[in-house]
C-alpha cells in the first residue's frame, strides 16, 4: 500500500474540510452581521421620534412605526388596506405623485417636500416628507423608505405670527387714518382762528385787547405746528413721507 498517496489524499480532504468549515463560519458571521443590522434598523425604525414608513412602488403601506400610526390615527393594519395617496390632502396629491413618478423613472432616488395628511378623524396634519428608494440588482425599485416629521405646530405658529402682523399693520393704518382725519378737522378751524385774529390785530385796539389777540394768534400758530407734526408722523408710519 502506498501510504504516501493515502496521506496526500487525507491532507487534501482535510484542507477541503477546513475550507468548508471556514466558509460556513464566514457565512454565519455574515448572517450574524446582517441580523444585527436588521435588529438595529428595526430599533431605529420603531423608536424614532418622527414618523417612519416603508411603502411599495404601488403606493401601498408596508410598514409604519407607532409614531406615524399615532400621527395619522390609523393602525398598521388599517394603513395596509389603504394607499398613502388616499391619506394625502387633495391639494397636495399632485405635487407628491409628480415627485414619486420621477423617482420611479430613475430621475433621482430621493425627494423632500411639505405635504398635508388627513387623519382618520378628519384633522389635518402638516408634515415634512423625505422619501428615498431602495433598488434591486436590476435597478428596479423594491421599496420606498419615508420619514415624516409633524410640523403642524410650526405651521400654526407661523400663521399666528402672520395674523398678528396683519392685525398690527391694520391697527397702524387705522391710527394713521385717525390722526390724518383729526389733524384735518382741527387744522381747518385753527386756520380760521389765526386768520380772524390776524385781521382783528389790524384794527384799532386797546393795548390789552391787542395783547390778548397776540397771545391767541401765537398759541394758534404753535398748535397748528404741532398738528402738522402729528400729520407728518402719521404719513411717515404709513410710508407716505
Amino acid at each position: 500500500v502506498d501510504y504516501s498517496l493515502v496521506w496526500k489524499i487525507a491532507a487534501a480532504m482535510g484542507a477541503i474540510i477546513i475550507l468548508i468549515i471556514g466558509w460556513a463560519v464566514l457565512v454565519q458571521r455574515q448572517k450574524n452581521v446582517l441580523q444585527v443590522s436588521e435588529e438595529r434598523f428595526r430599533g431605529y425604525f420603531e423608536n424614532s421620534q418622527i414618523g417612519m414608513a416603508v411603502s411599495s412602488p404601488e403606493k401601498g403601506w408596508l410598514e409604519a412605526n407607532q409614531r406615524l400610526q399615532d400621527m395619522l390615527g390609523y393602525s398598521l393594519q388599517e394603513m395596509k388596506n389603504m394607499s398613502w395617496v388616499e391619506m394625502t390632502h387633495p391639494e397636495d396629491v399632485e405635487a407628491d405623485t409628480t415627485q414619486f413618478k420621477k423617482m420611479m423613472k430613475g430621475e433621482f432616488d430621493y425627494y423632500n417636500l411639505e405635504k398635508r395628511f388627513i387623519r382618520k378623524d378628519g384633522g389635518i396634519v402638516h408634515t415634512n416628507l423625505s422619501a428615498s428608494c431602495i433598488r434591486n440588482d436590476k435597478a428596479q425599485i423594491d421599496i420606498i423608505i419615508a420619514s415624516i416629521l409633524d410640523i403642524t405646530e410650526r405651521i400654526r405658529m407661523e400663521n399666528d405670527i402672520i395674523e398678528a402682523k396683519n392685525k398690527a399693520e391694520e391697527a397702524t393704518q387705522a391710527k394713521g387714518d385717525f390722526l390724518a382725519n383729526m389733524s384735518h378737522e382741527i387744522r381747518t378751524p385753527m386756520n380760521a382762528i389765526m386768520g380772524m385774529t390776524h385781521l382783528a390785530l389790524q384794527t384799532q385796539l386797546t393795548k390789552k385787547q391787542q395783547d390778548y389777540l397776540n397771545k391767541v394768534h401765537s398759541s394758534a400758530t404753535s398748535l397748528l405746528g404741532l398738528i402738522n407734526d402729528i400729520l407728518d408722523f402719521s404719513k411717515i408710519e404709513a410710508g407716505e413721507l
